[in-house]
């Protein structure tokens, strides 16, 4: 927990300048066209990563259920919102996304508790951020999207995850229960 955000922050910043490859490089996030070199092959340490994440497949879903439910647990006993999972579904928990008030607030909060935190689809075109009318978005068009795009932010269920951390994120959850919706 004491270098994620750190490294997040470099992260974000080599990979909008284009010294690393990111989820979604500098030049895919000025324009609707697609760069010329947008449809590549993986590399073989990529391919060599996902082998071995195969193998550990299920116990990885096993982890993130389990994970899930702490959070489930603690939310419950505080009385706020749990993610939807209907009946027919089976979630798995890439992350666990929590609906909050004042979301750069409790960023910094967690950011400061040294807990891992993401905040993936902060826009309704995520990643786009700012002018999102080069994508024909205009603000006002999915109000839902816009909303949730404020309020939601994604906390760890990866196979790293102690107990000794799971144990500090729901502390942190339940110390911070005023800011959850």
């Amino acid at each position: 927990g004491g270098t994620y955000w750190t490294i997040v922050h470099l992260y974000r910043w080599l990979s909008a300048t284009n010294l690393v490859v990111g989820s979604s490089q500098g030049e895919e996030l000025e324009s609707p066209e697609m760069p010329d070199d947008f449809m590549k092959a993986h590399s073989n340490i990529q391919a060599k990563f996902g082998s071995t994440e195969l193998m550990a497949f299920e116990a990885n879903l096993k982890h993130r259920k389990e994970v899930a439910l702490e959070y489930d647990s603690v939310l419950n006993s505080l009385g706020k919102t749990t993610p939807n999972q209907p009946e027919y579904a089976e979630h798995i928990f890439l992350k666990y996304p929590v609906r909050v008030r004042n979301r750069d607030d409790f960023m910094a909060k967690a950011e400061k508790s040294k807990v891992r935190l993401g905040d993936w689809f902060n826009s309704p075109l995520h990643p786009i951020q700012g002018d999102l009318s080069p994508w024909n978005y205009e603000i006002g068009m999915c109000p839902i999207a816009e909303k949730l795009a404020a309020e939601v932010l994604n906390f760890p269920t990866d196979p790293d995850l102690s107990k000794d951390e799971l144990s500090r994120v729901k502390k942190f959850l339940t110390d911070n229960a005023n800011y959850l919706l």
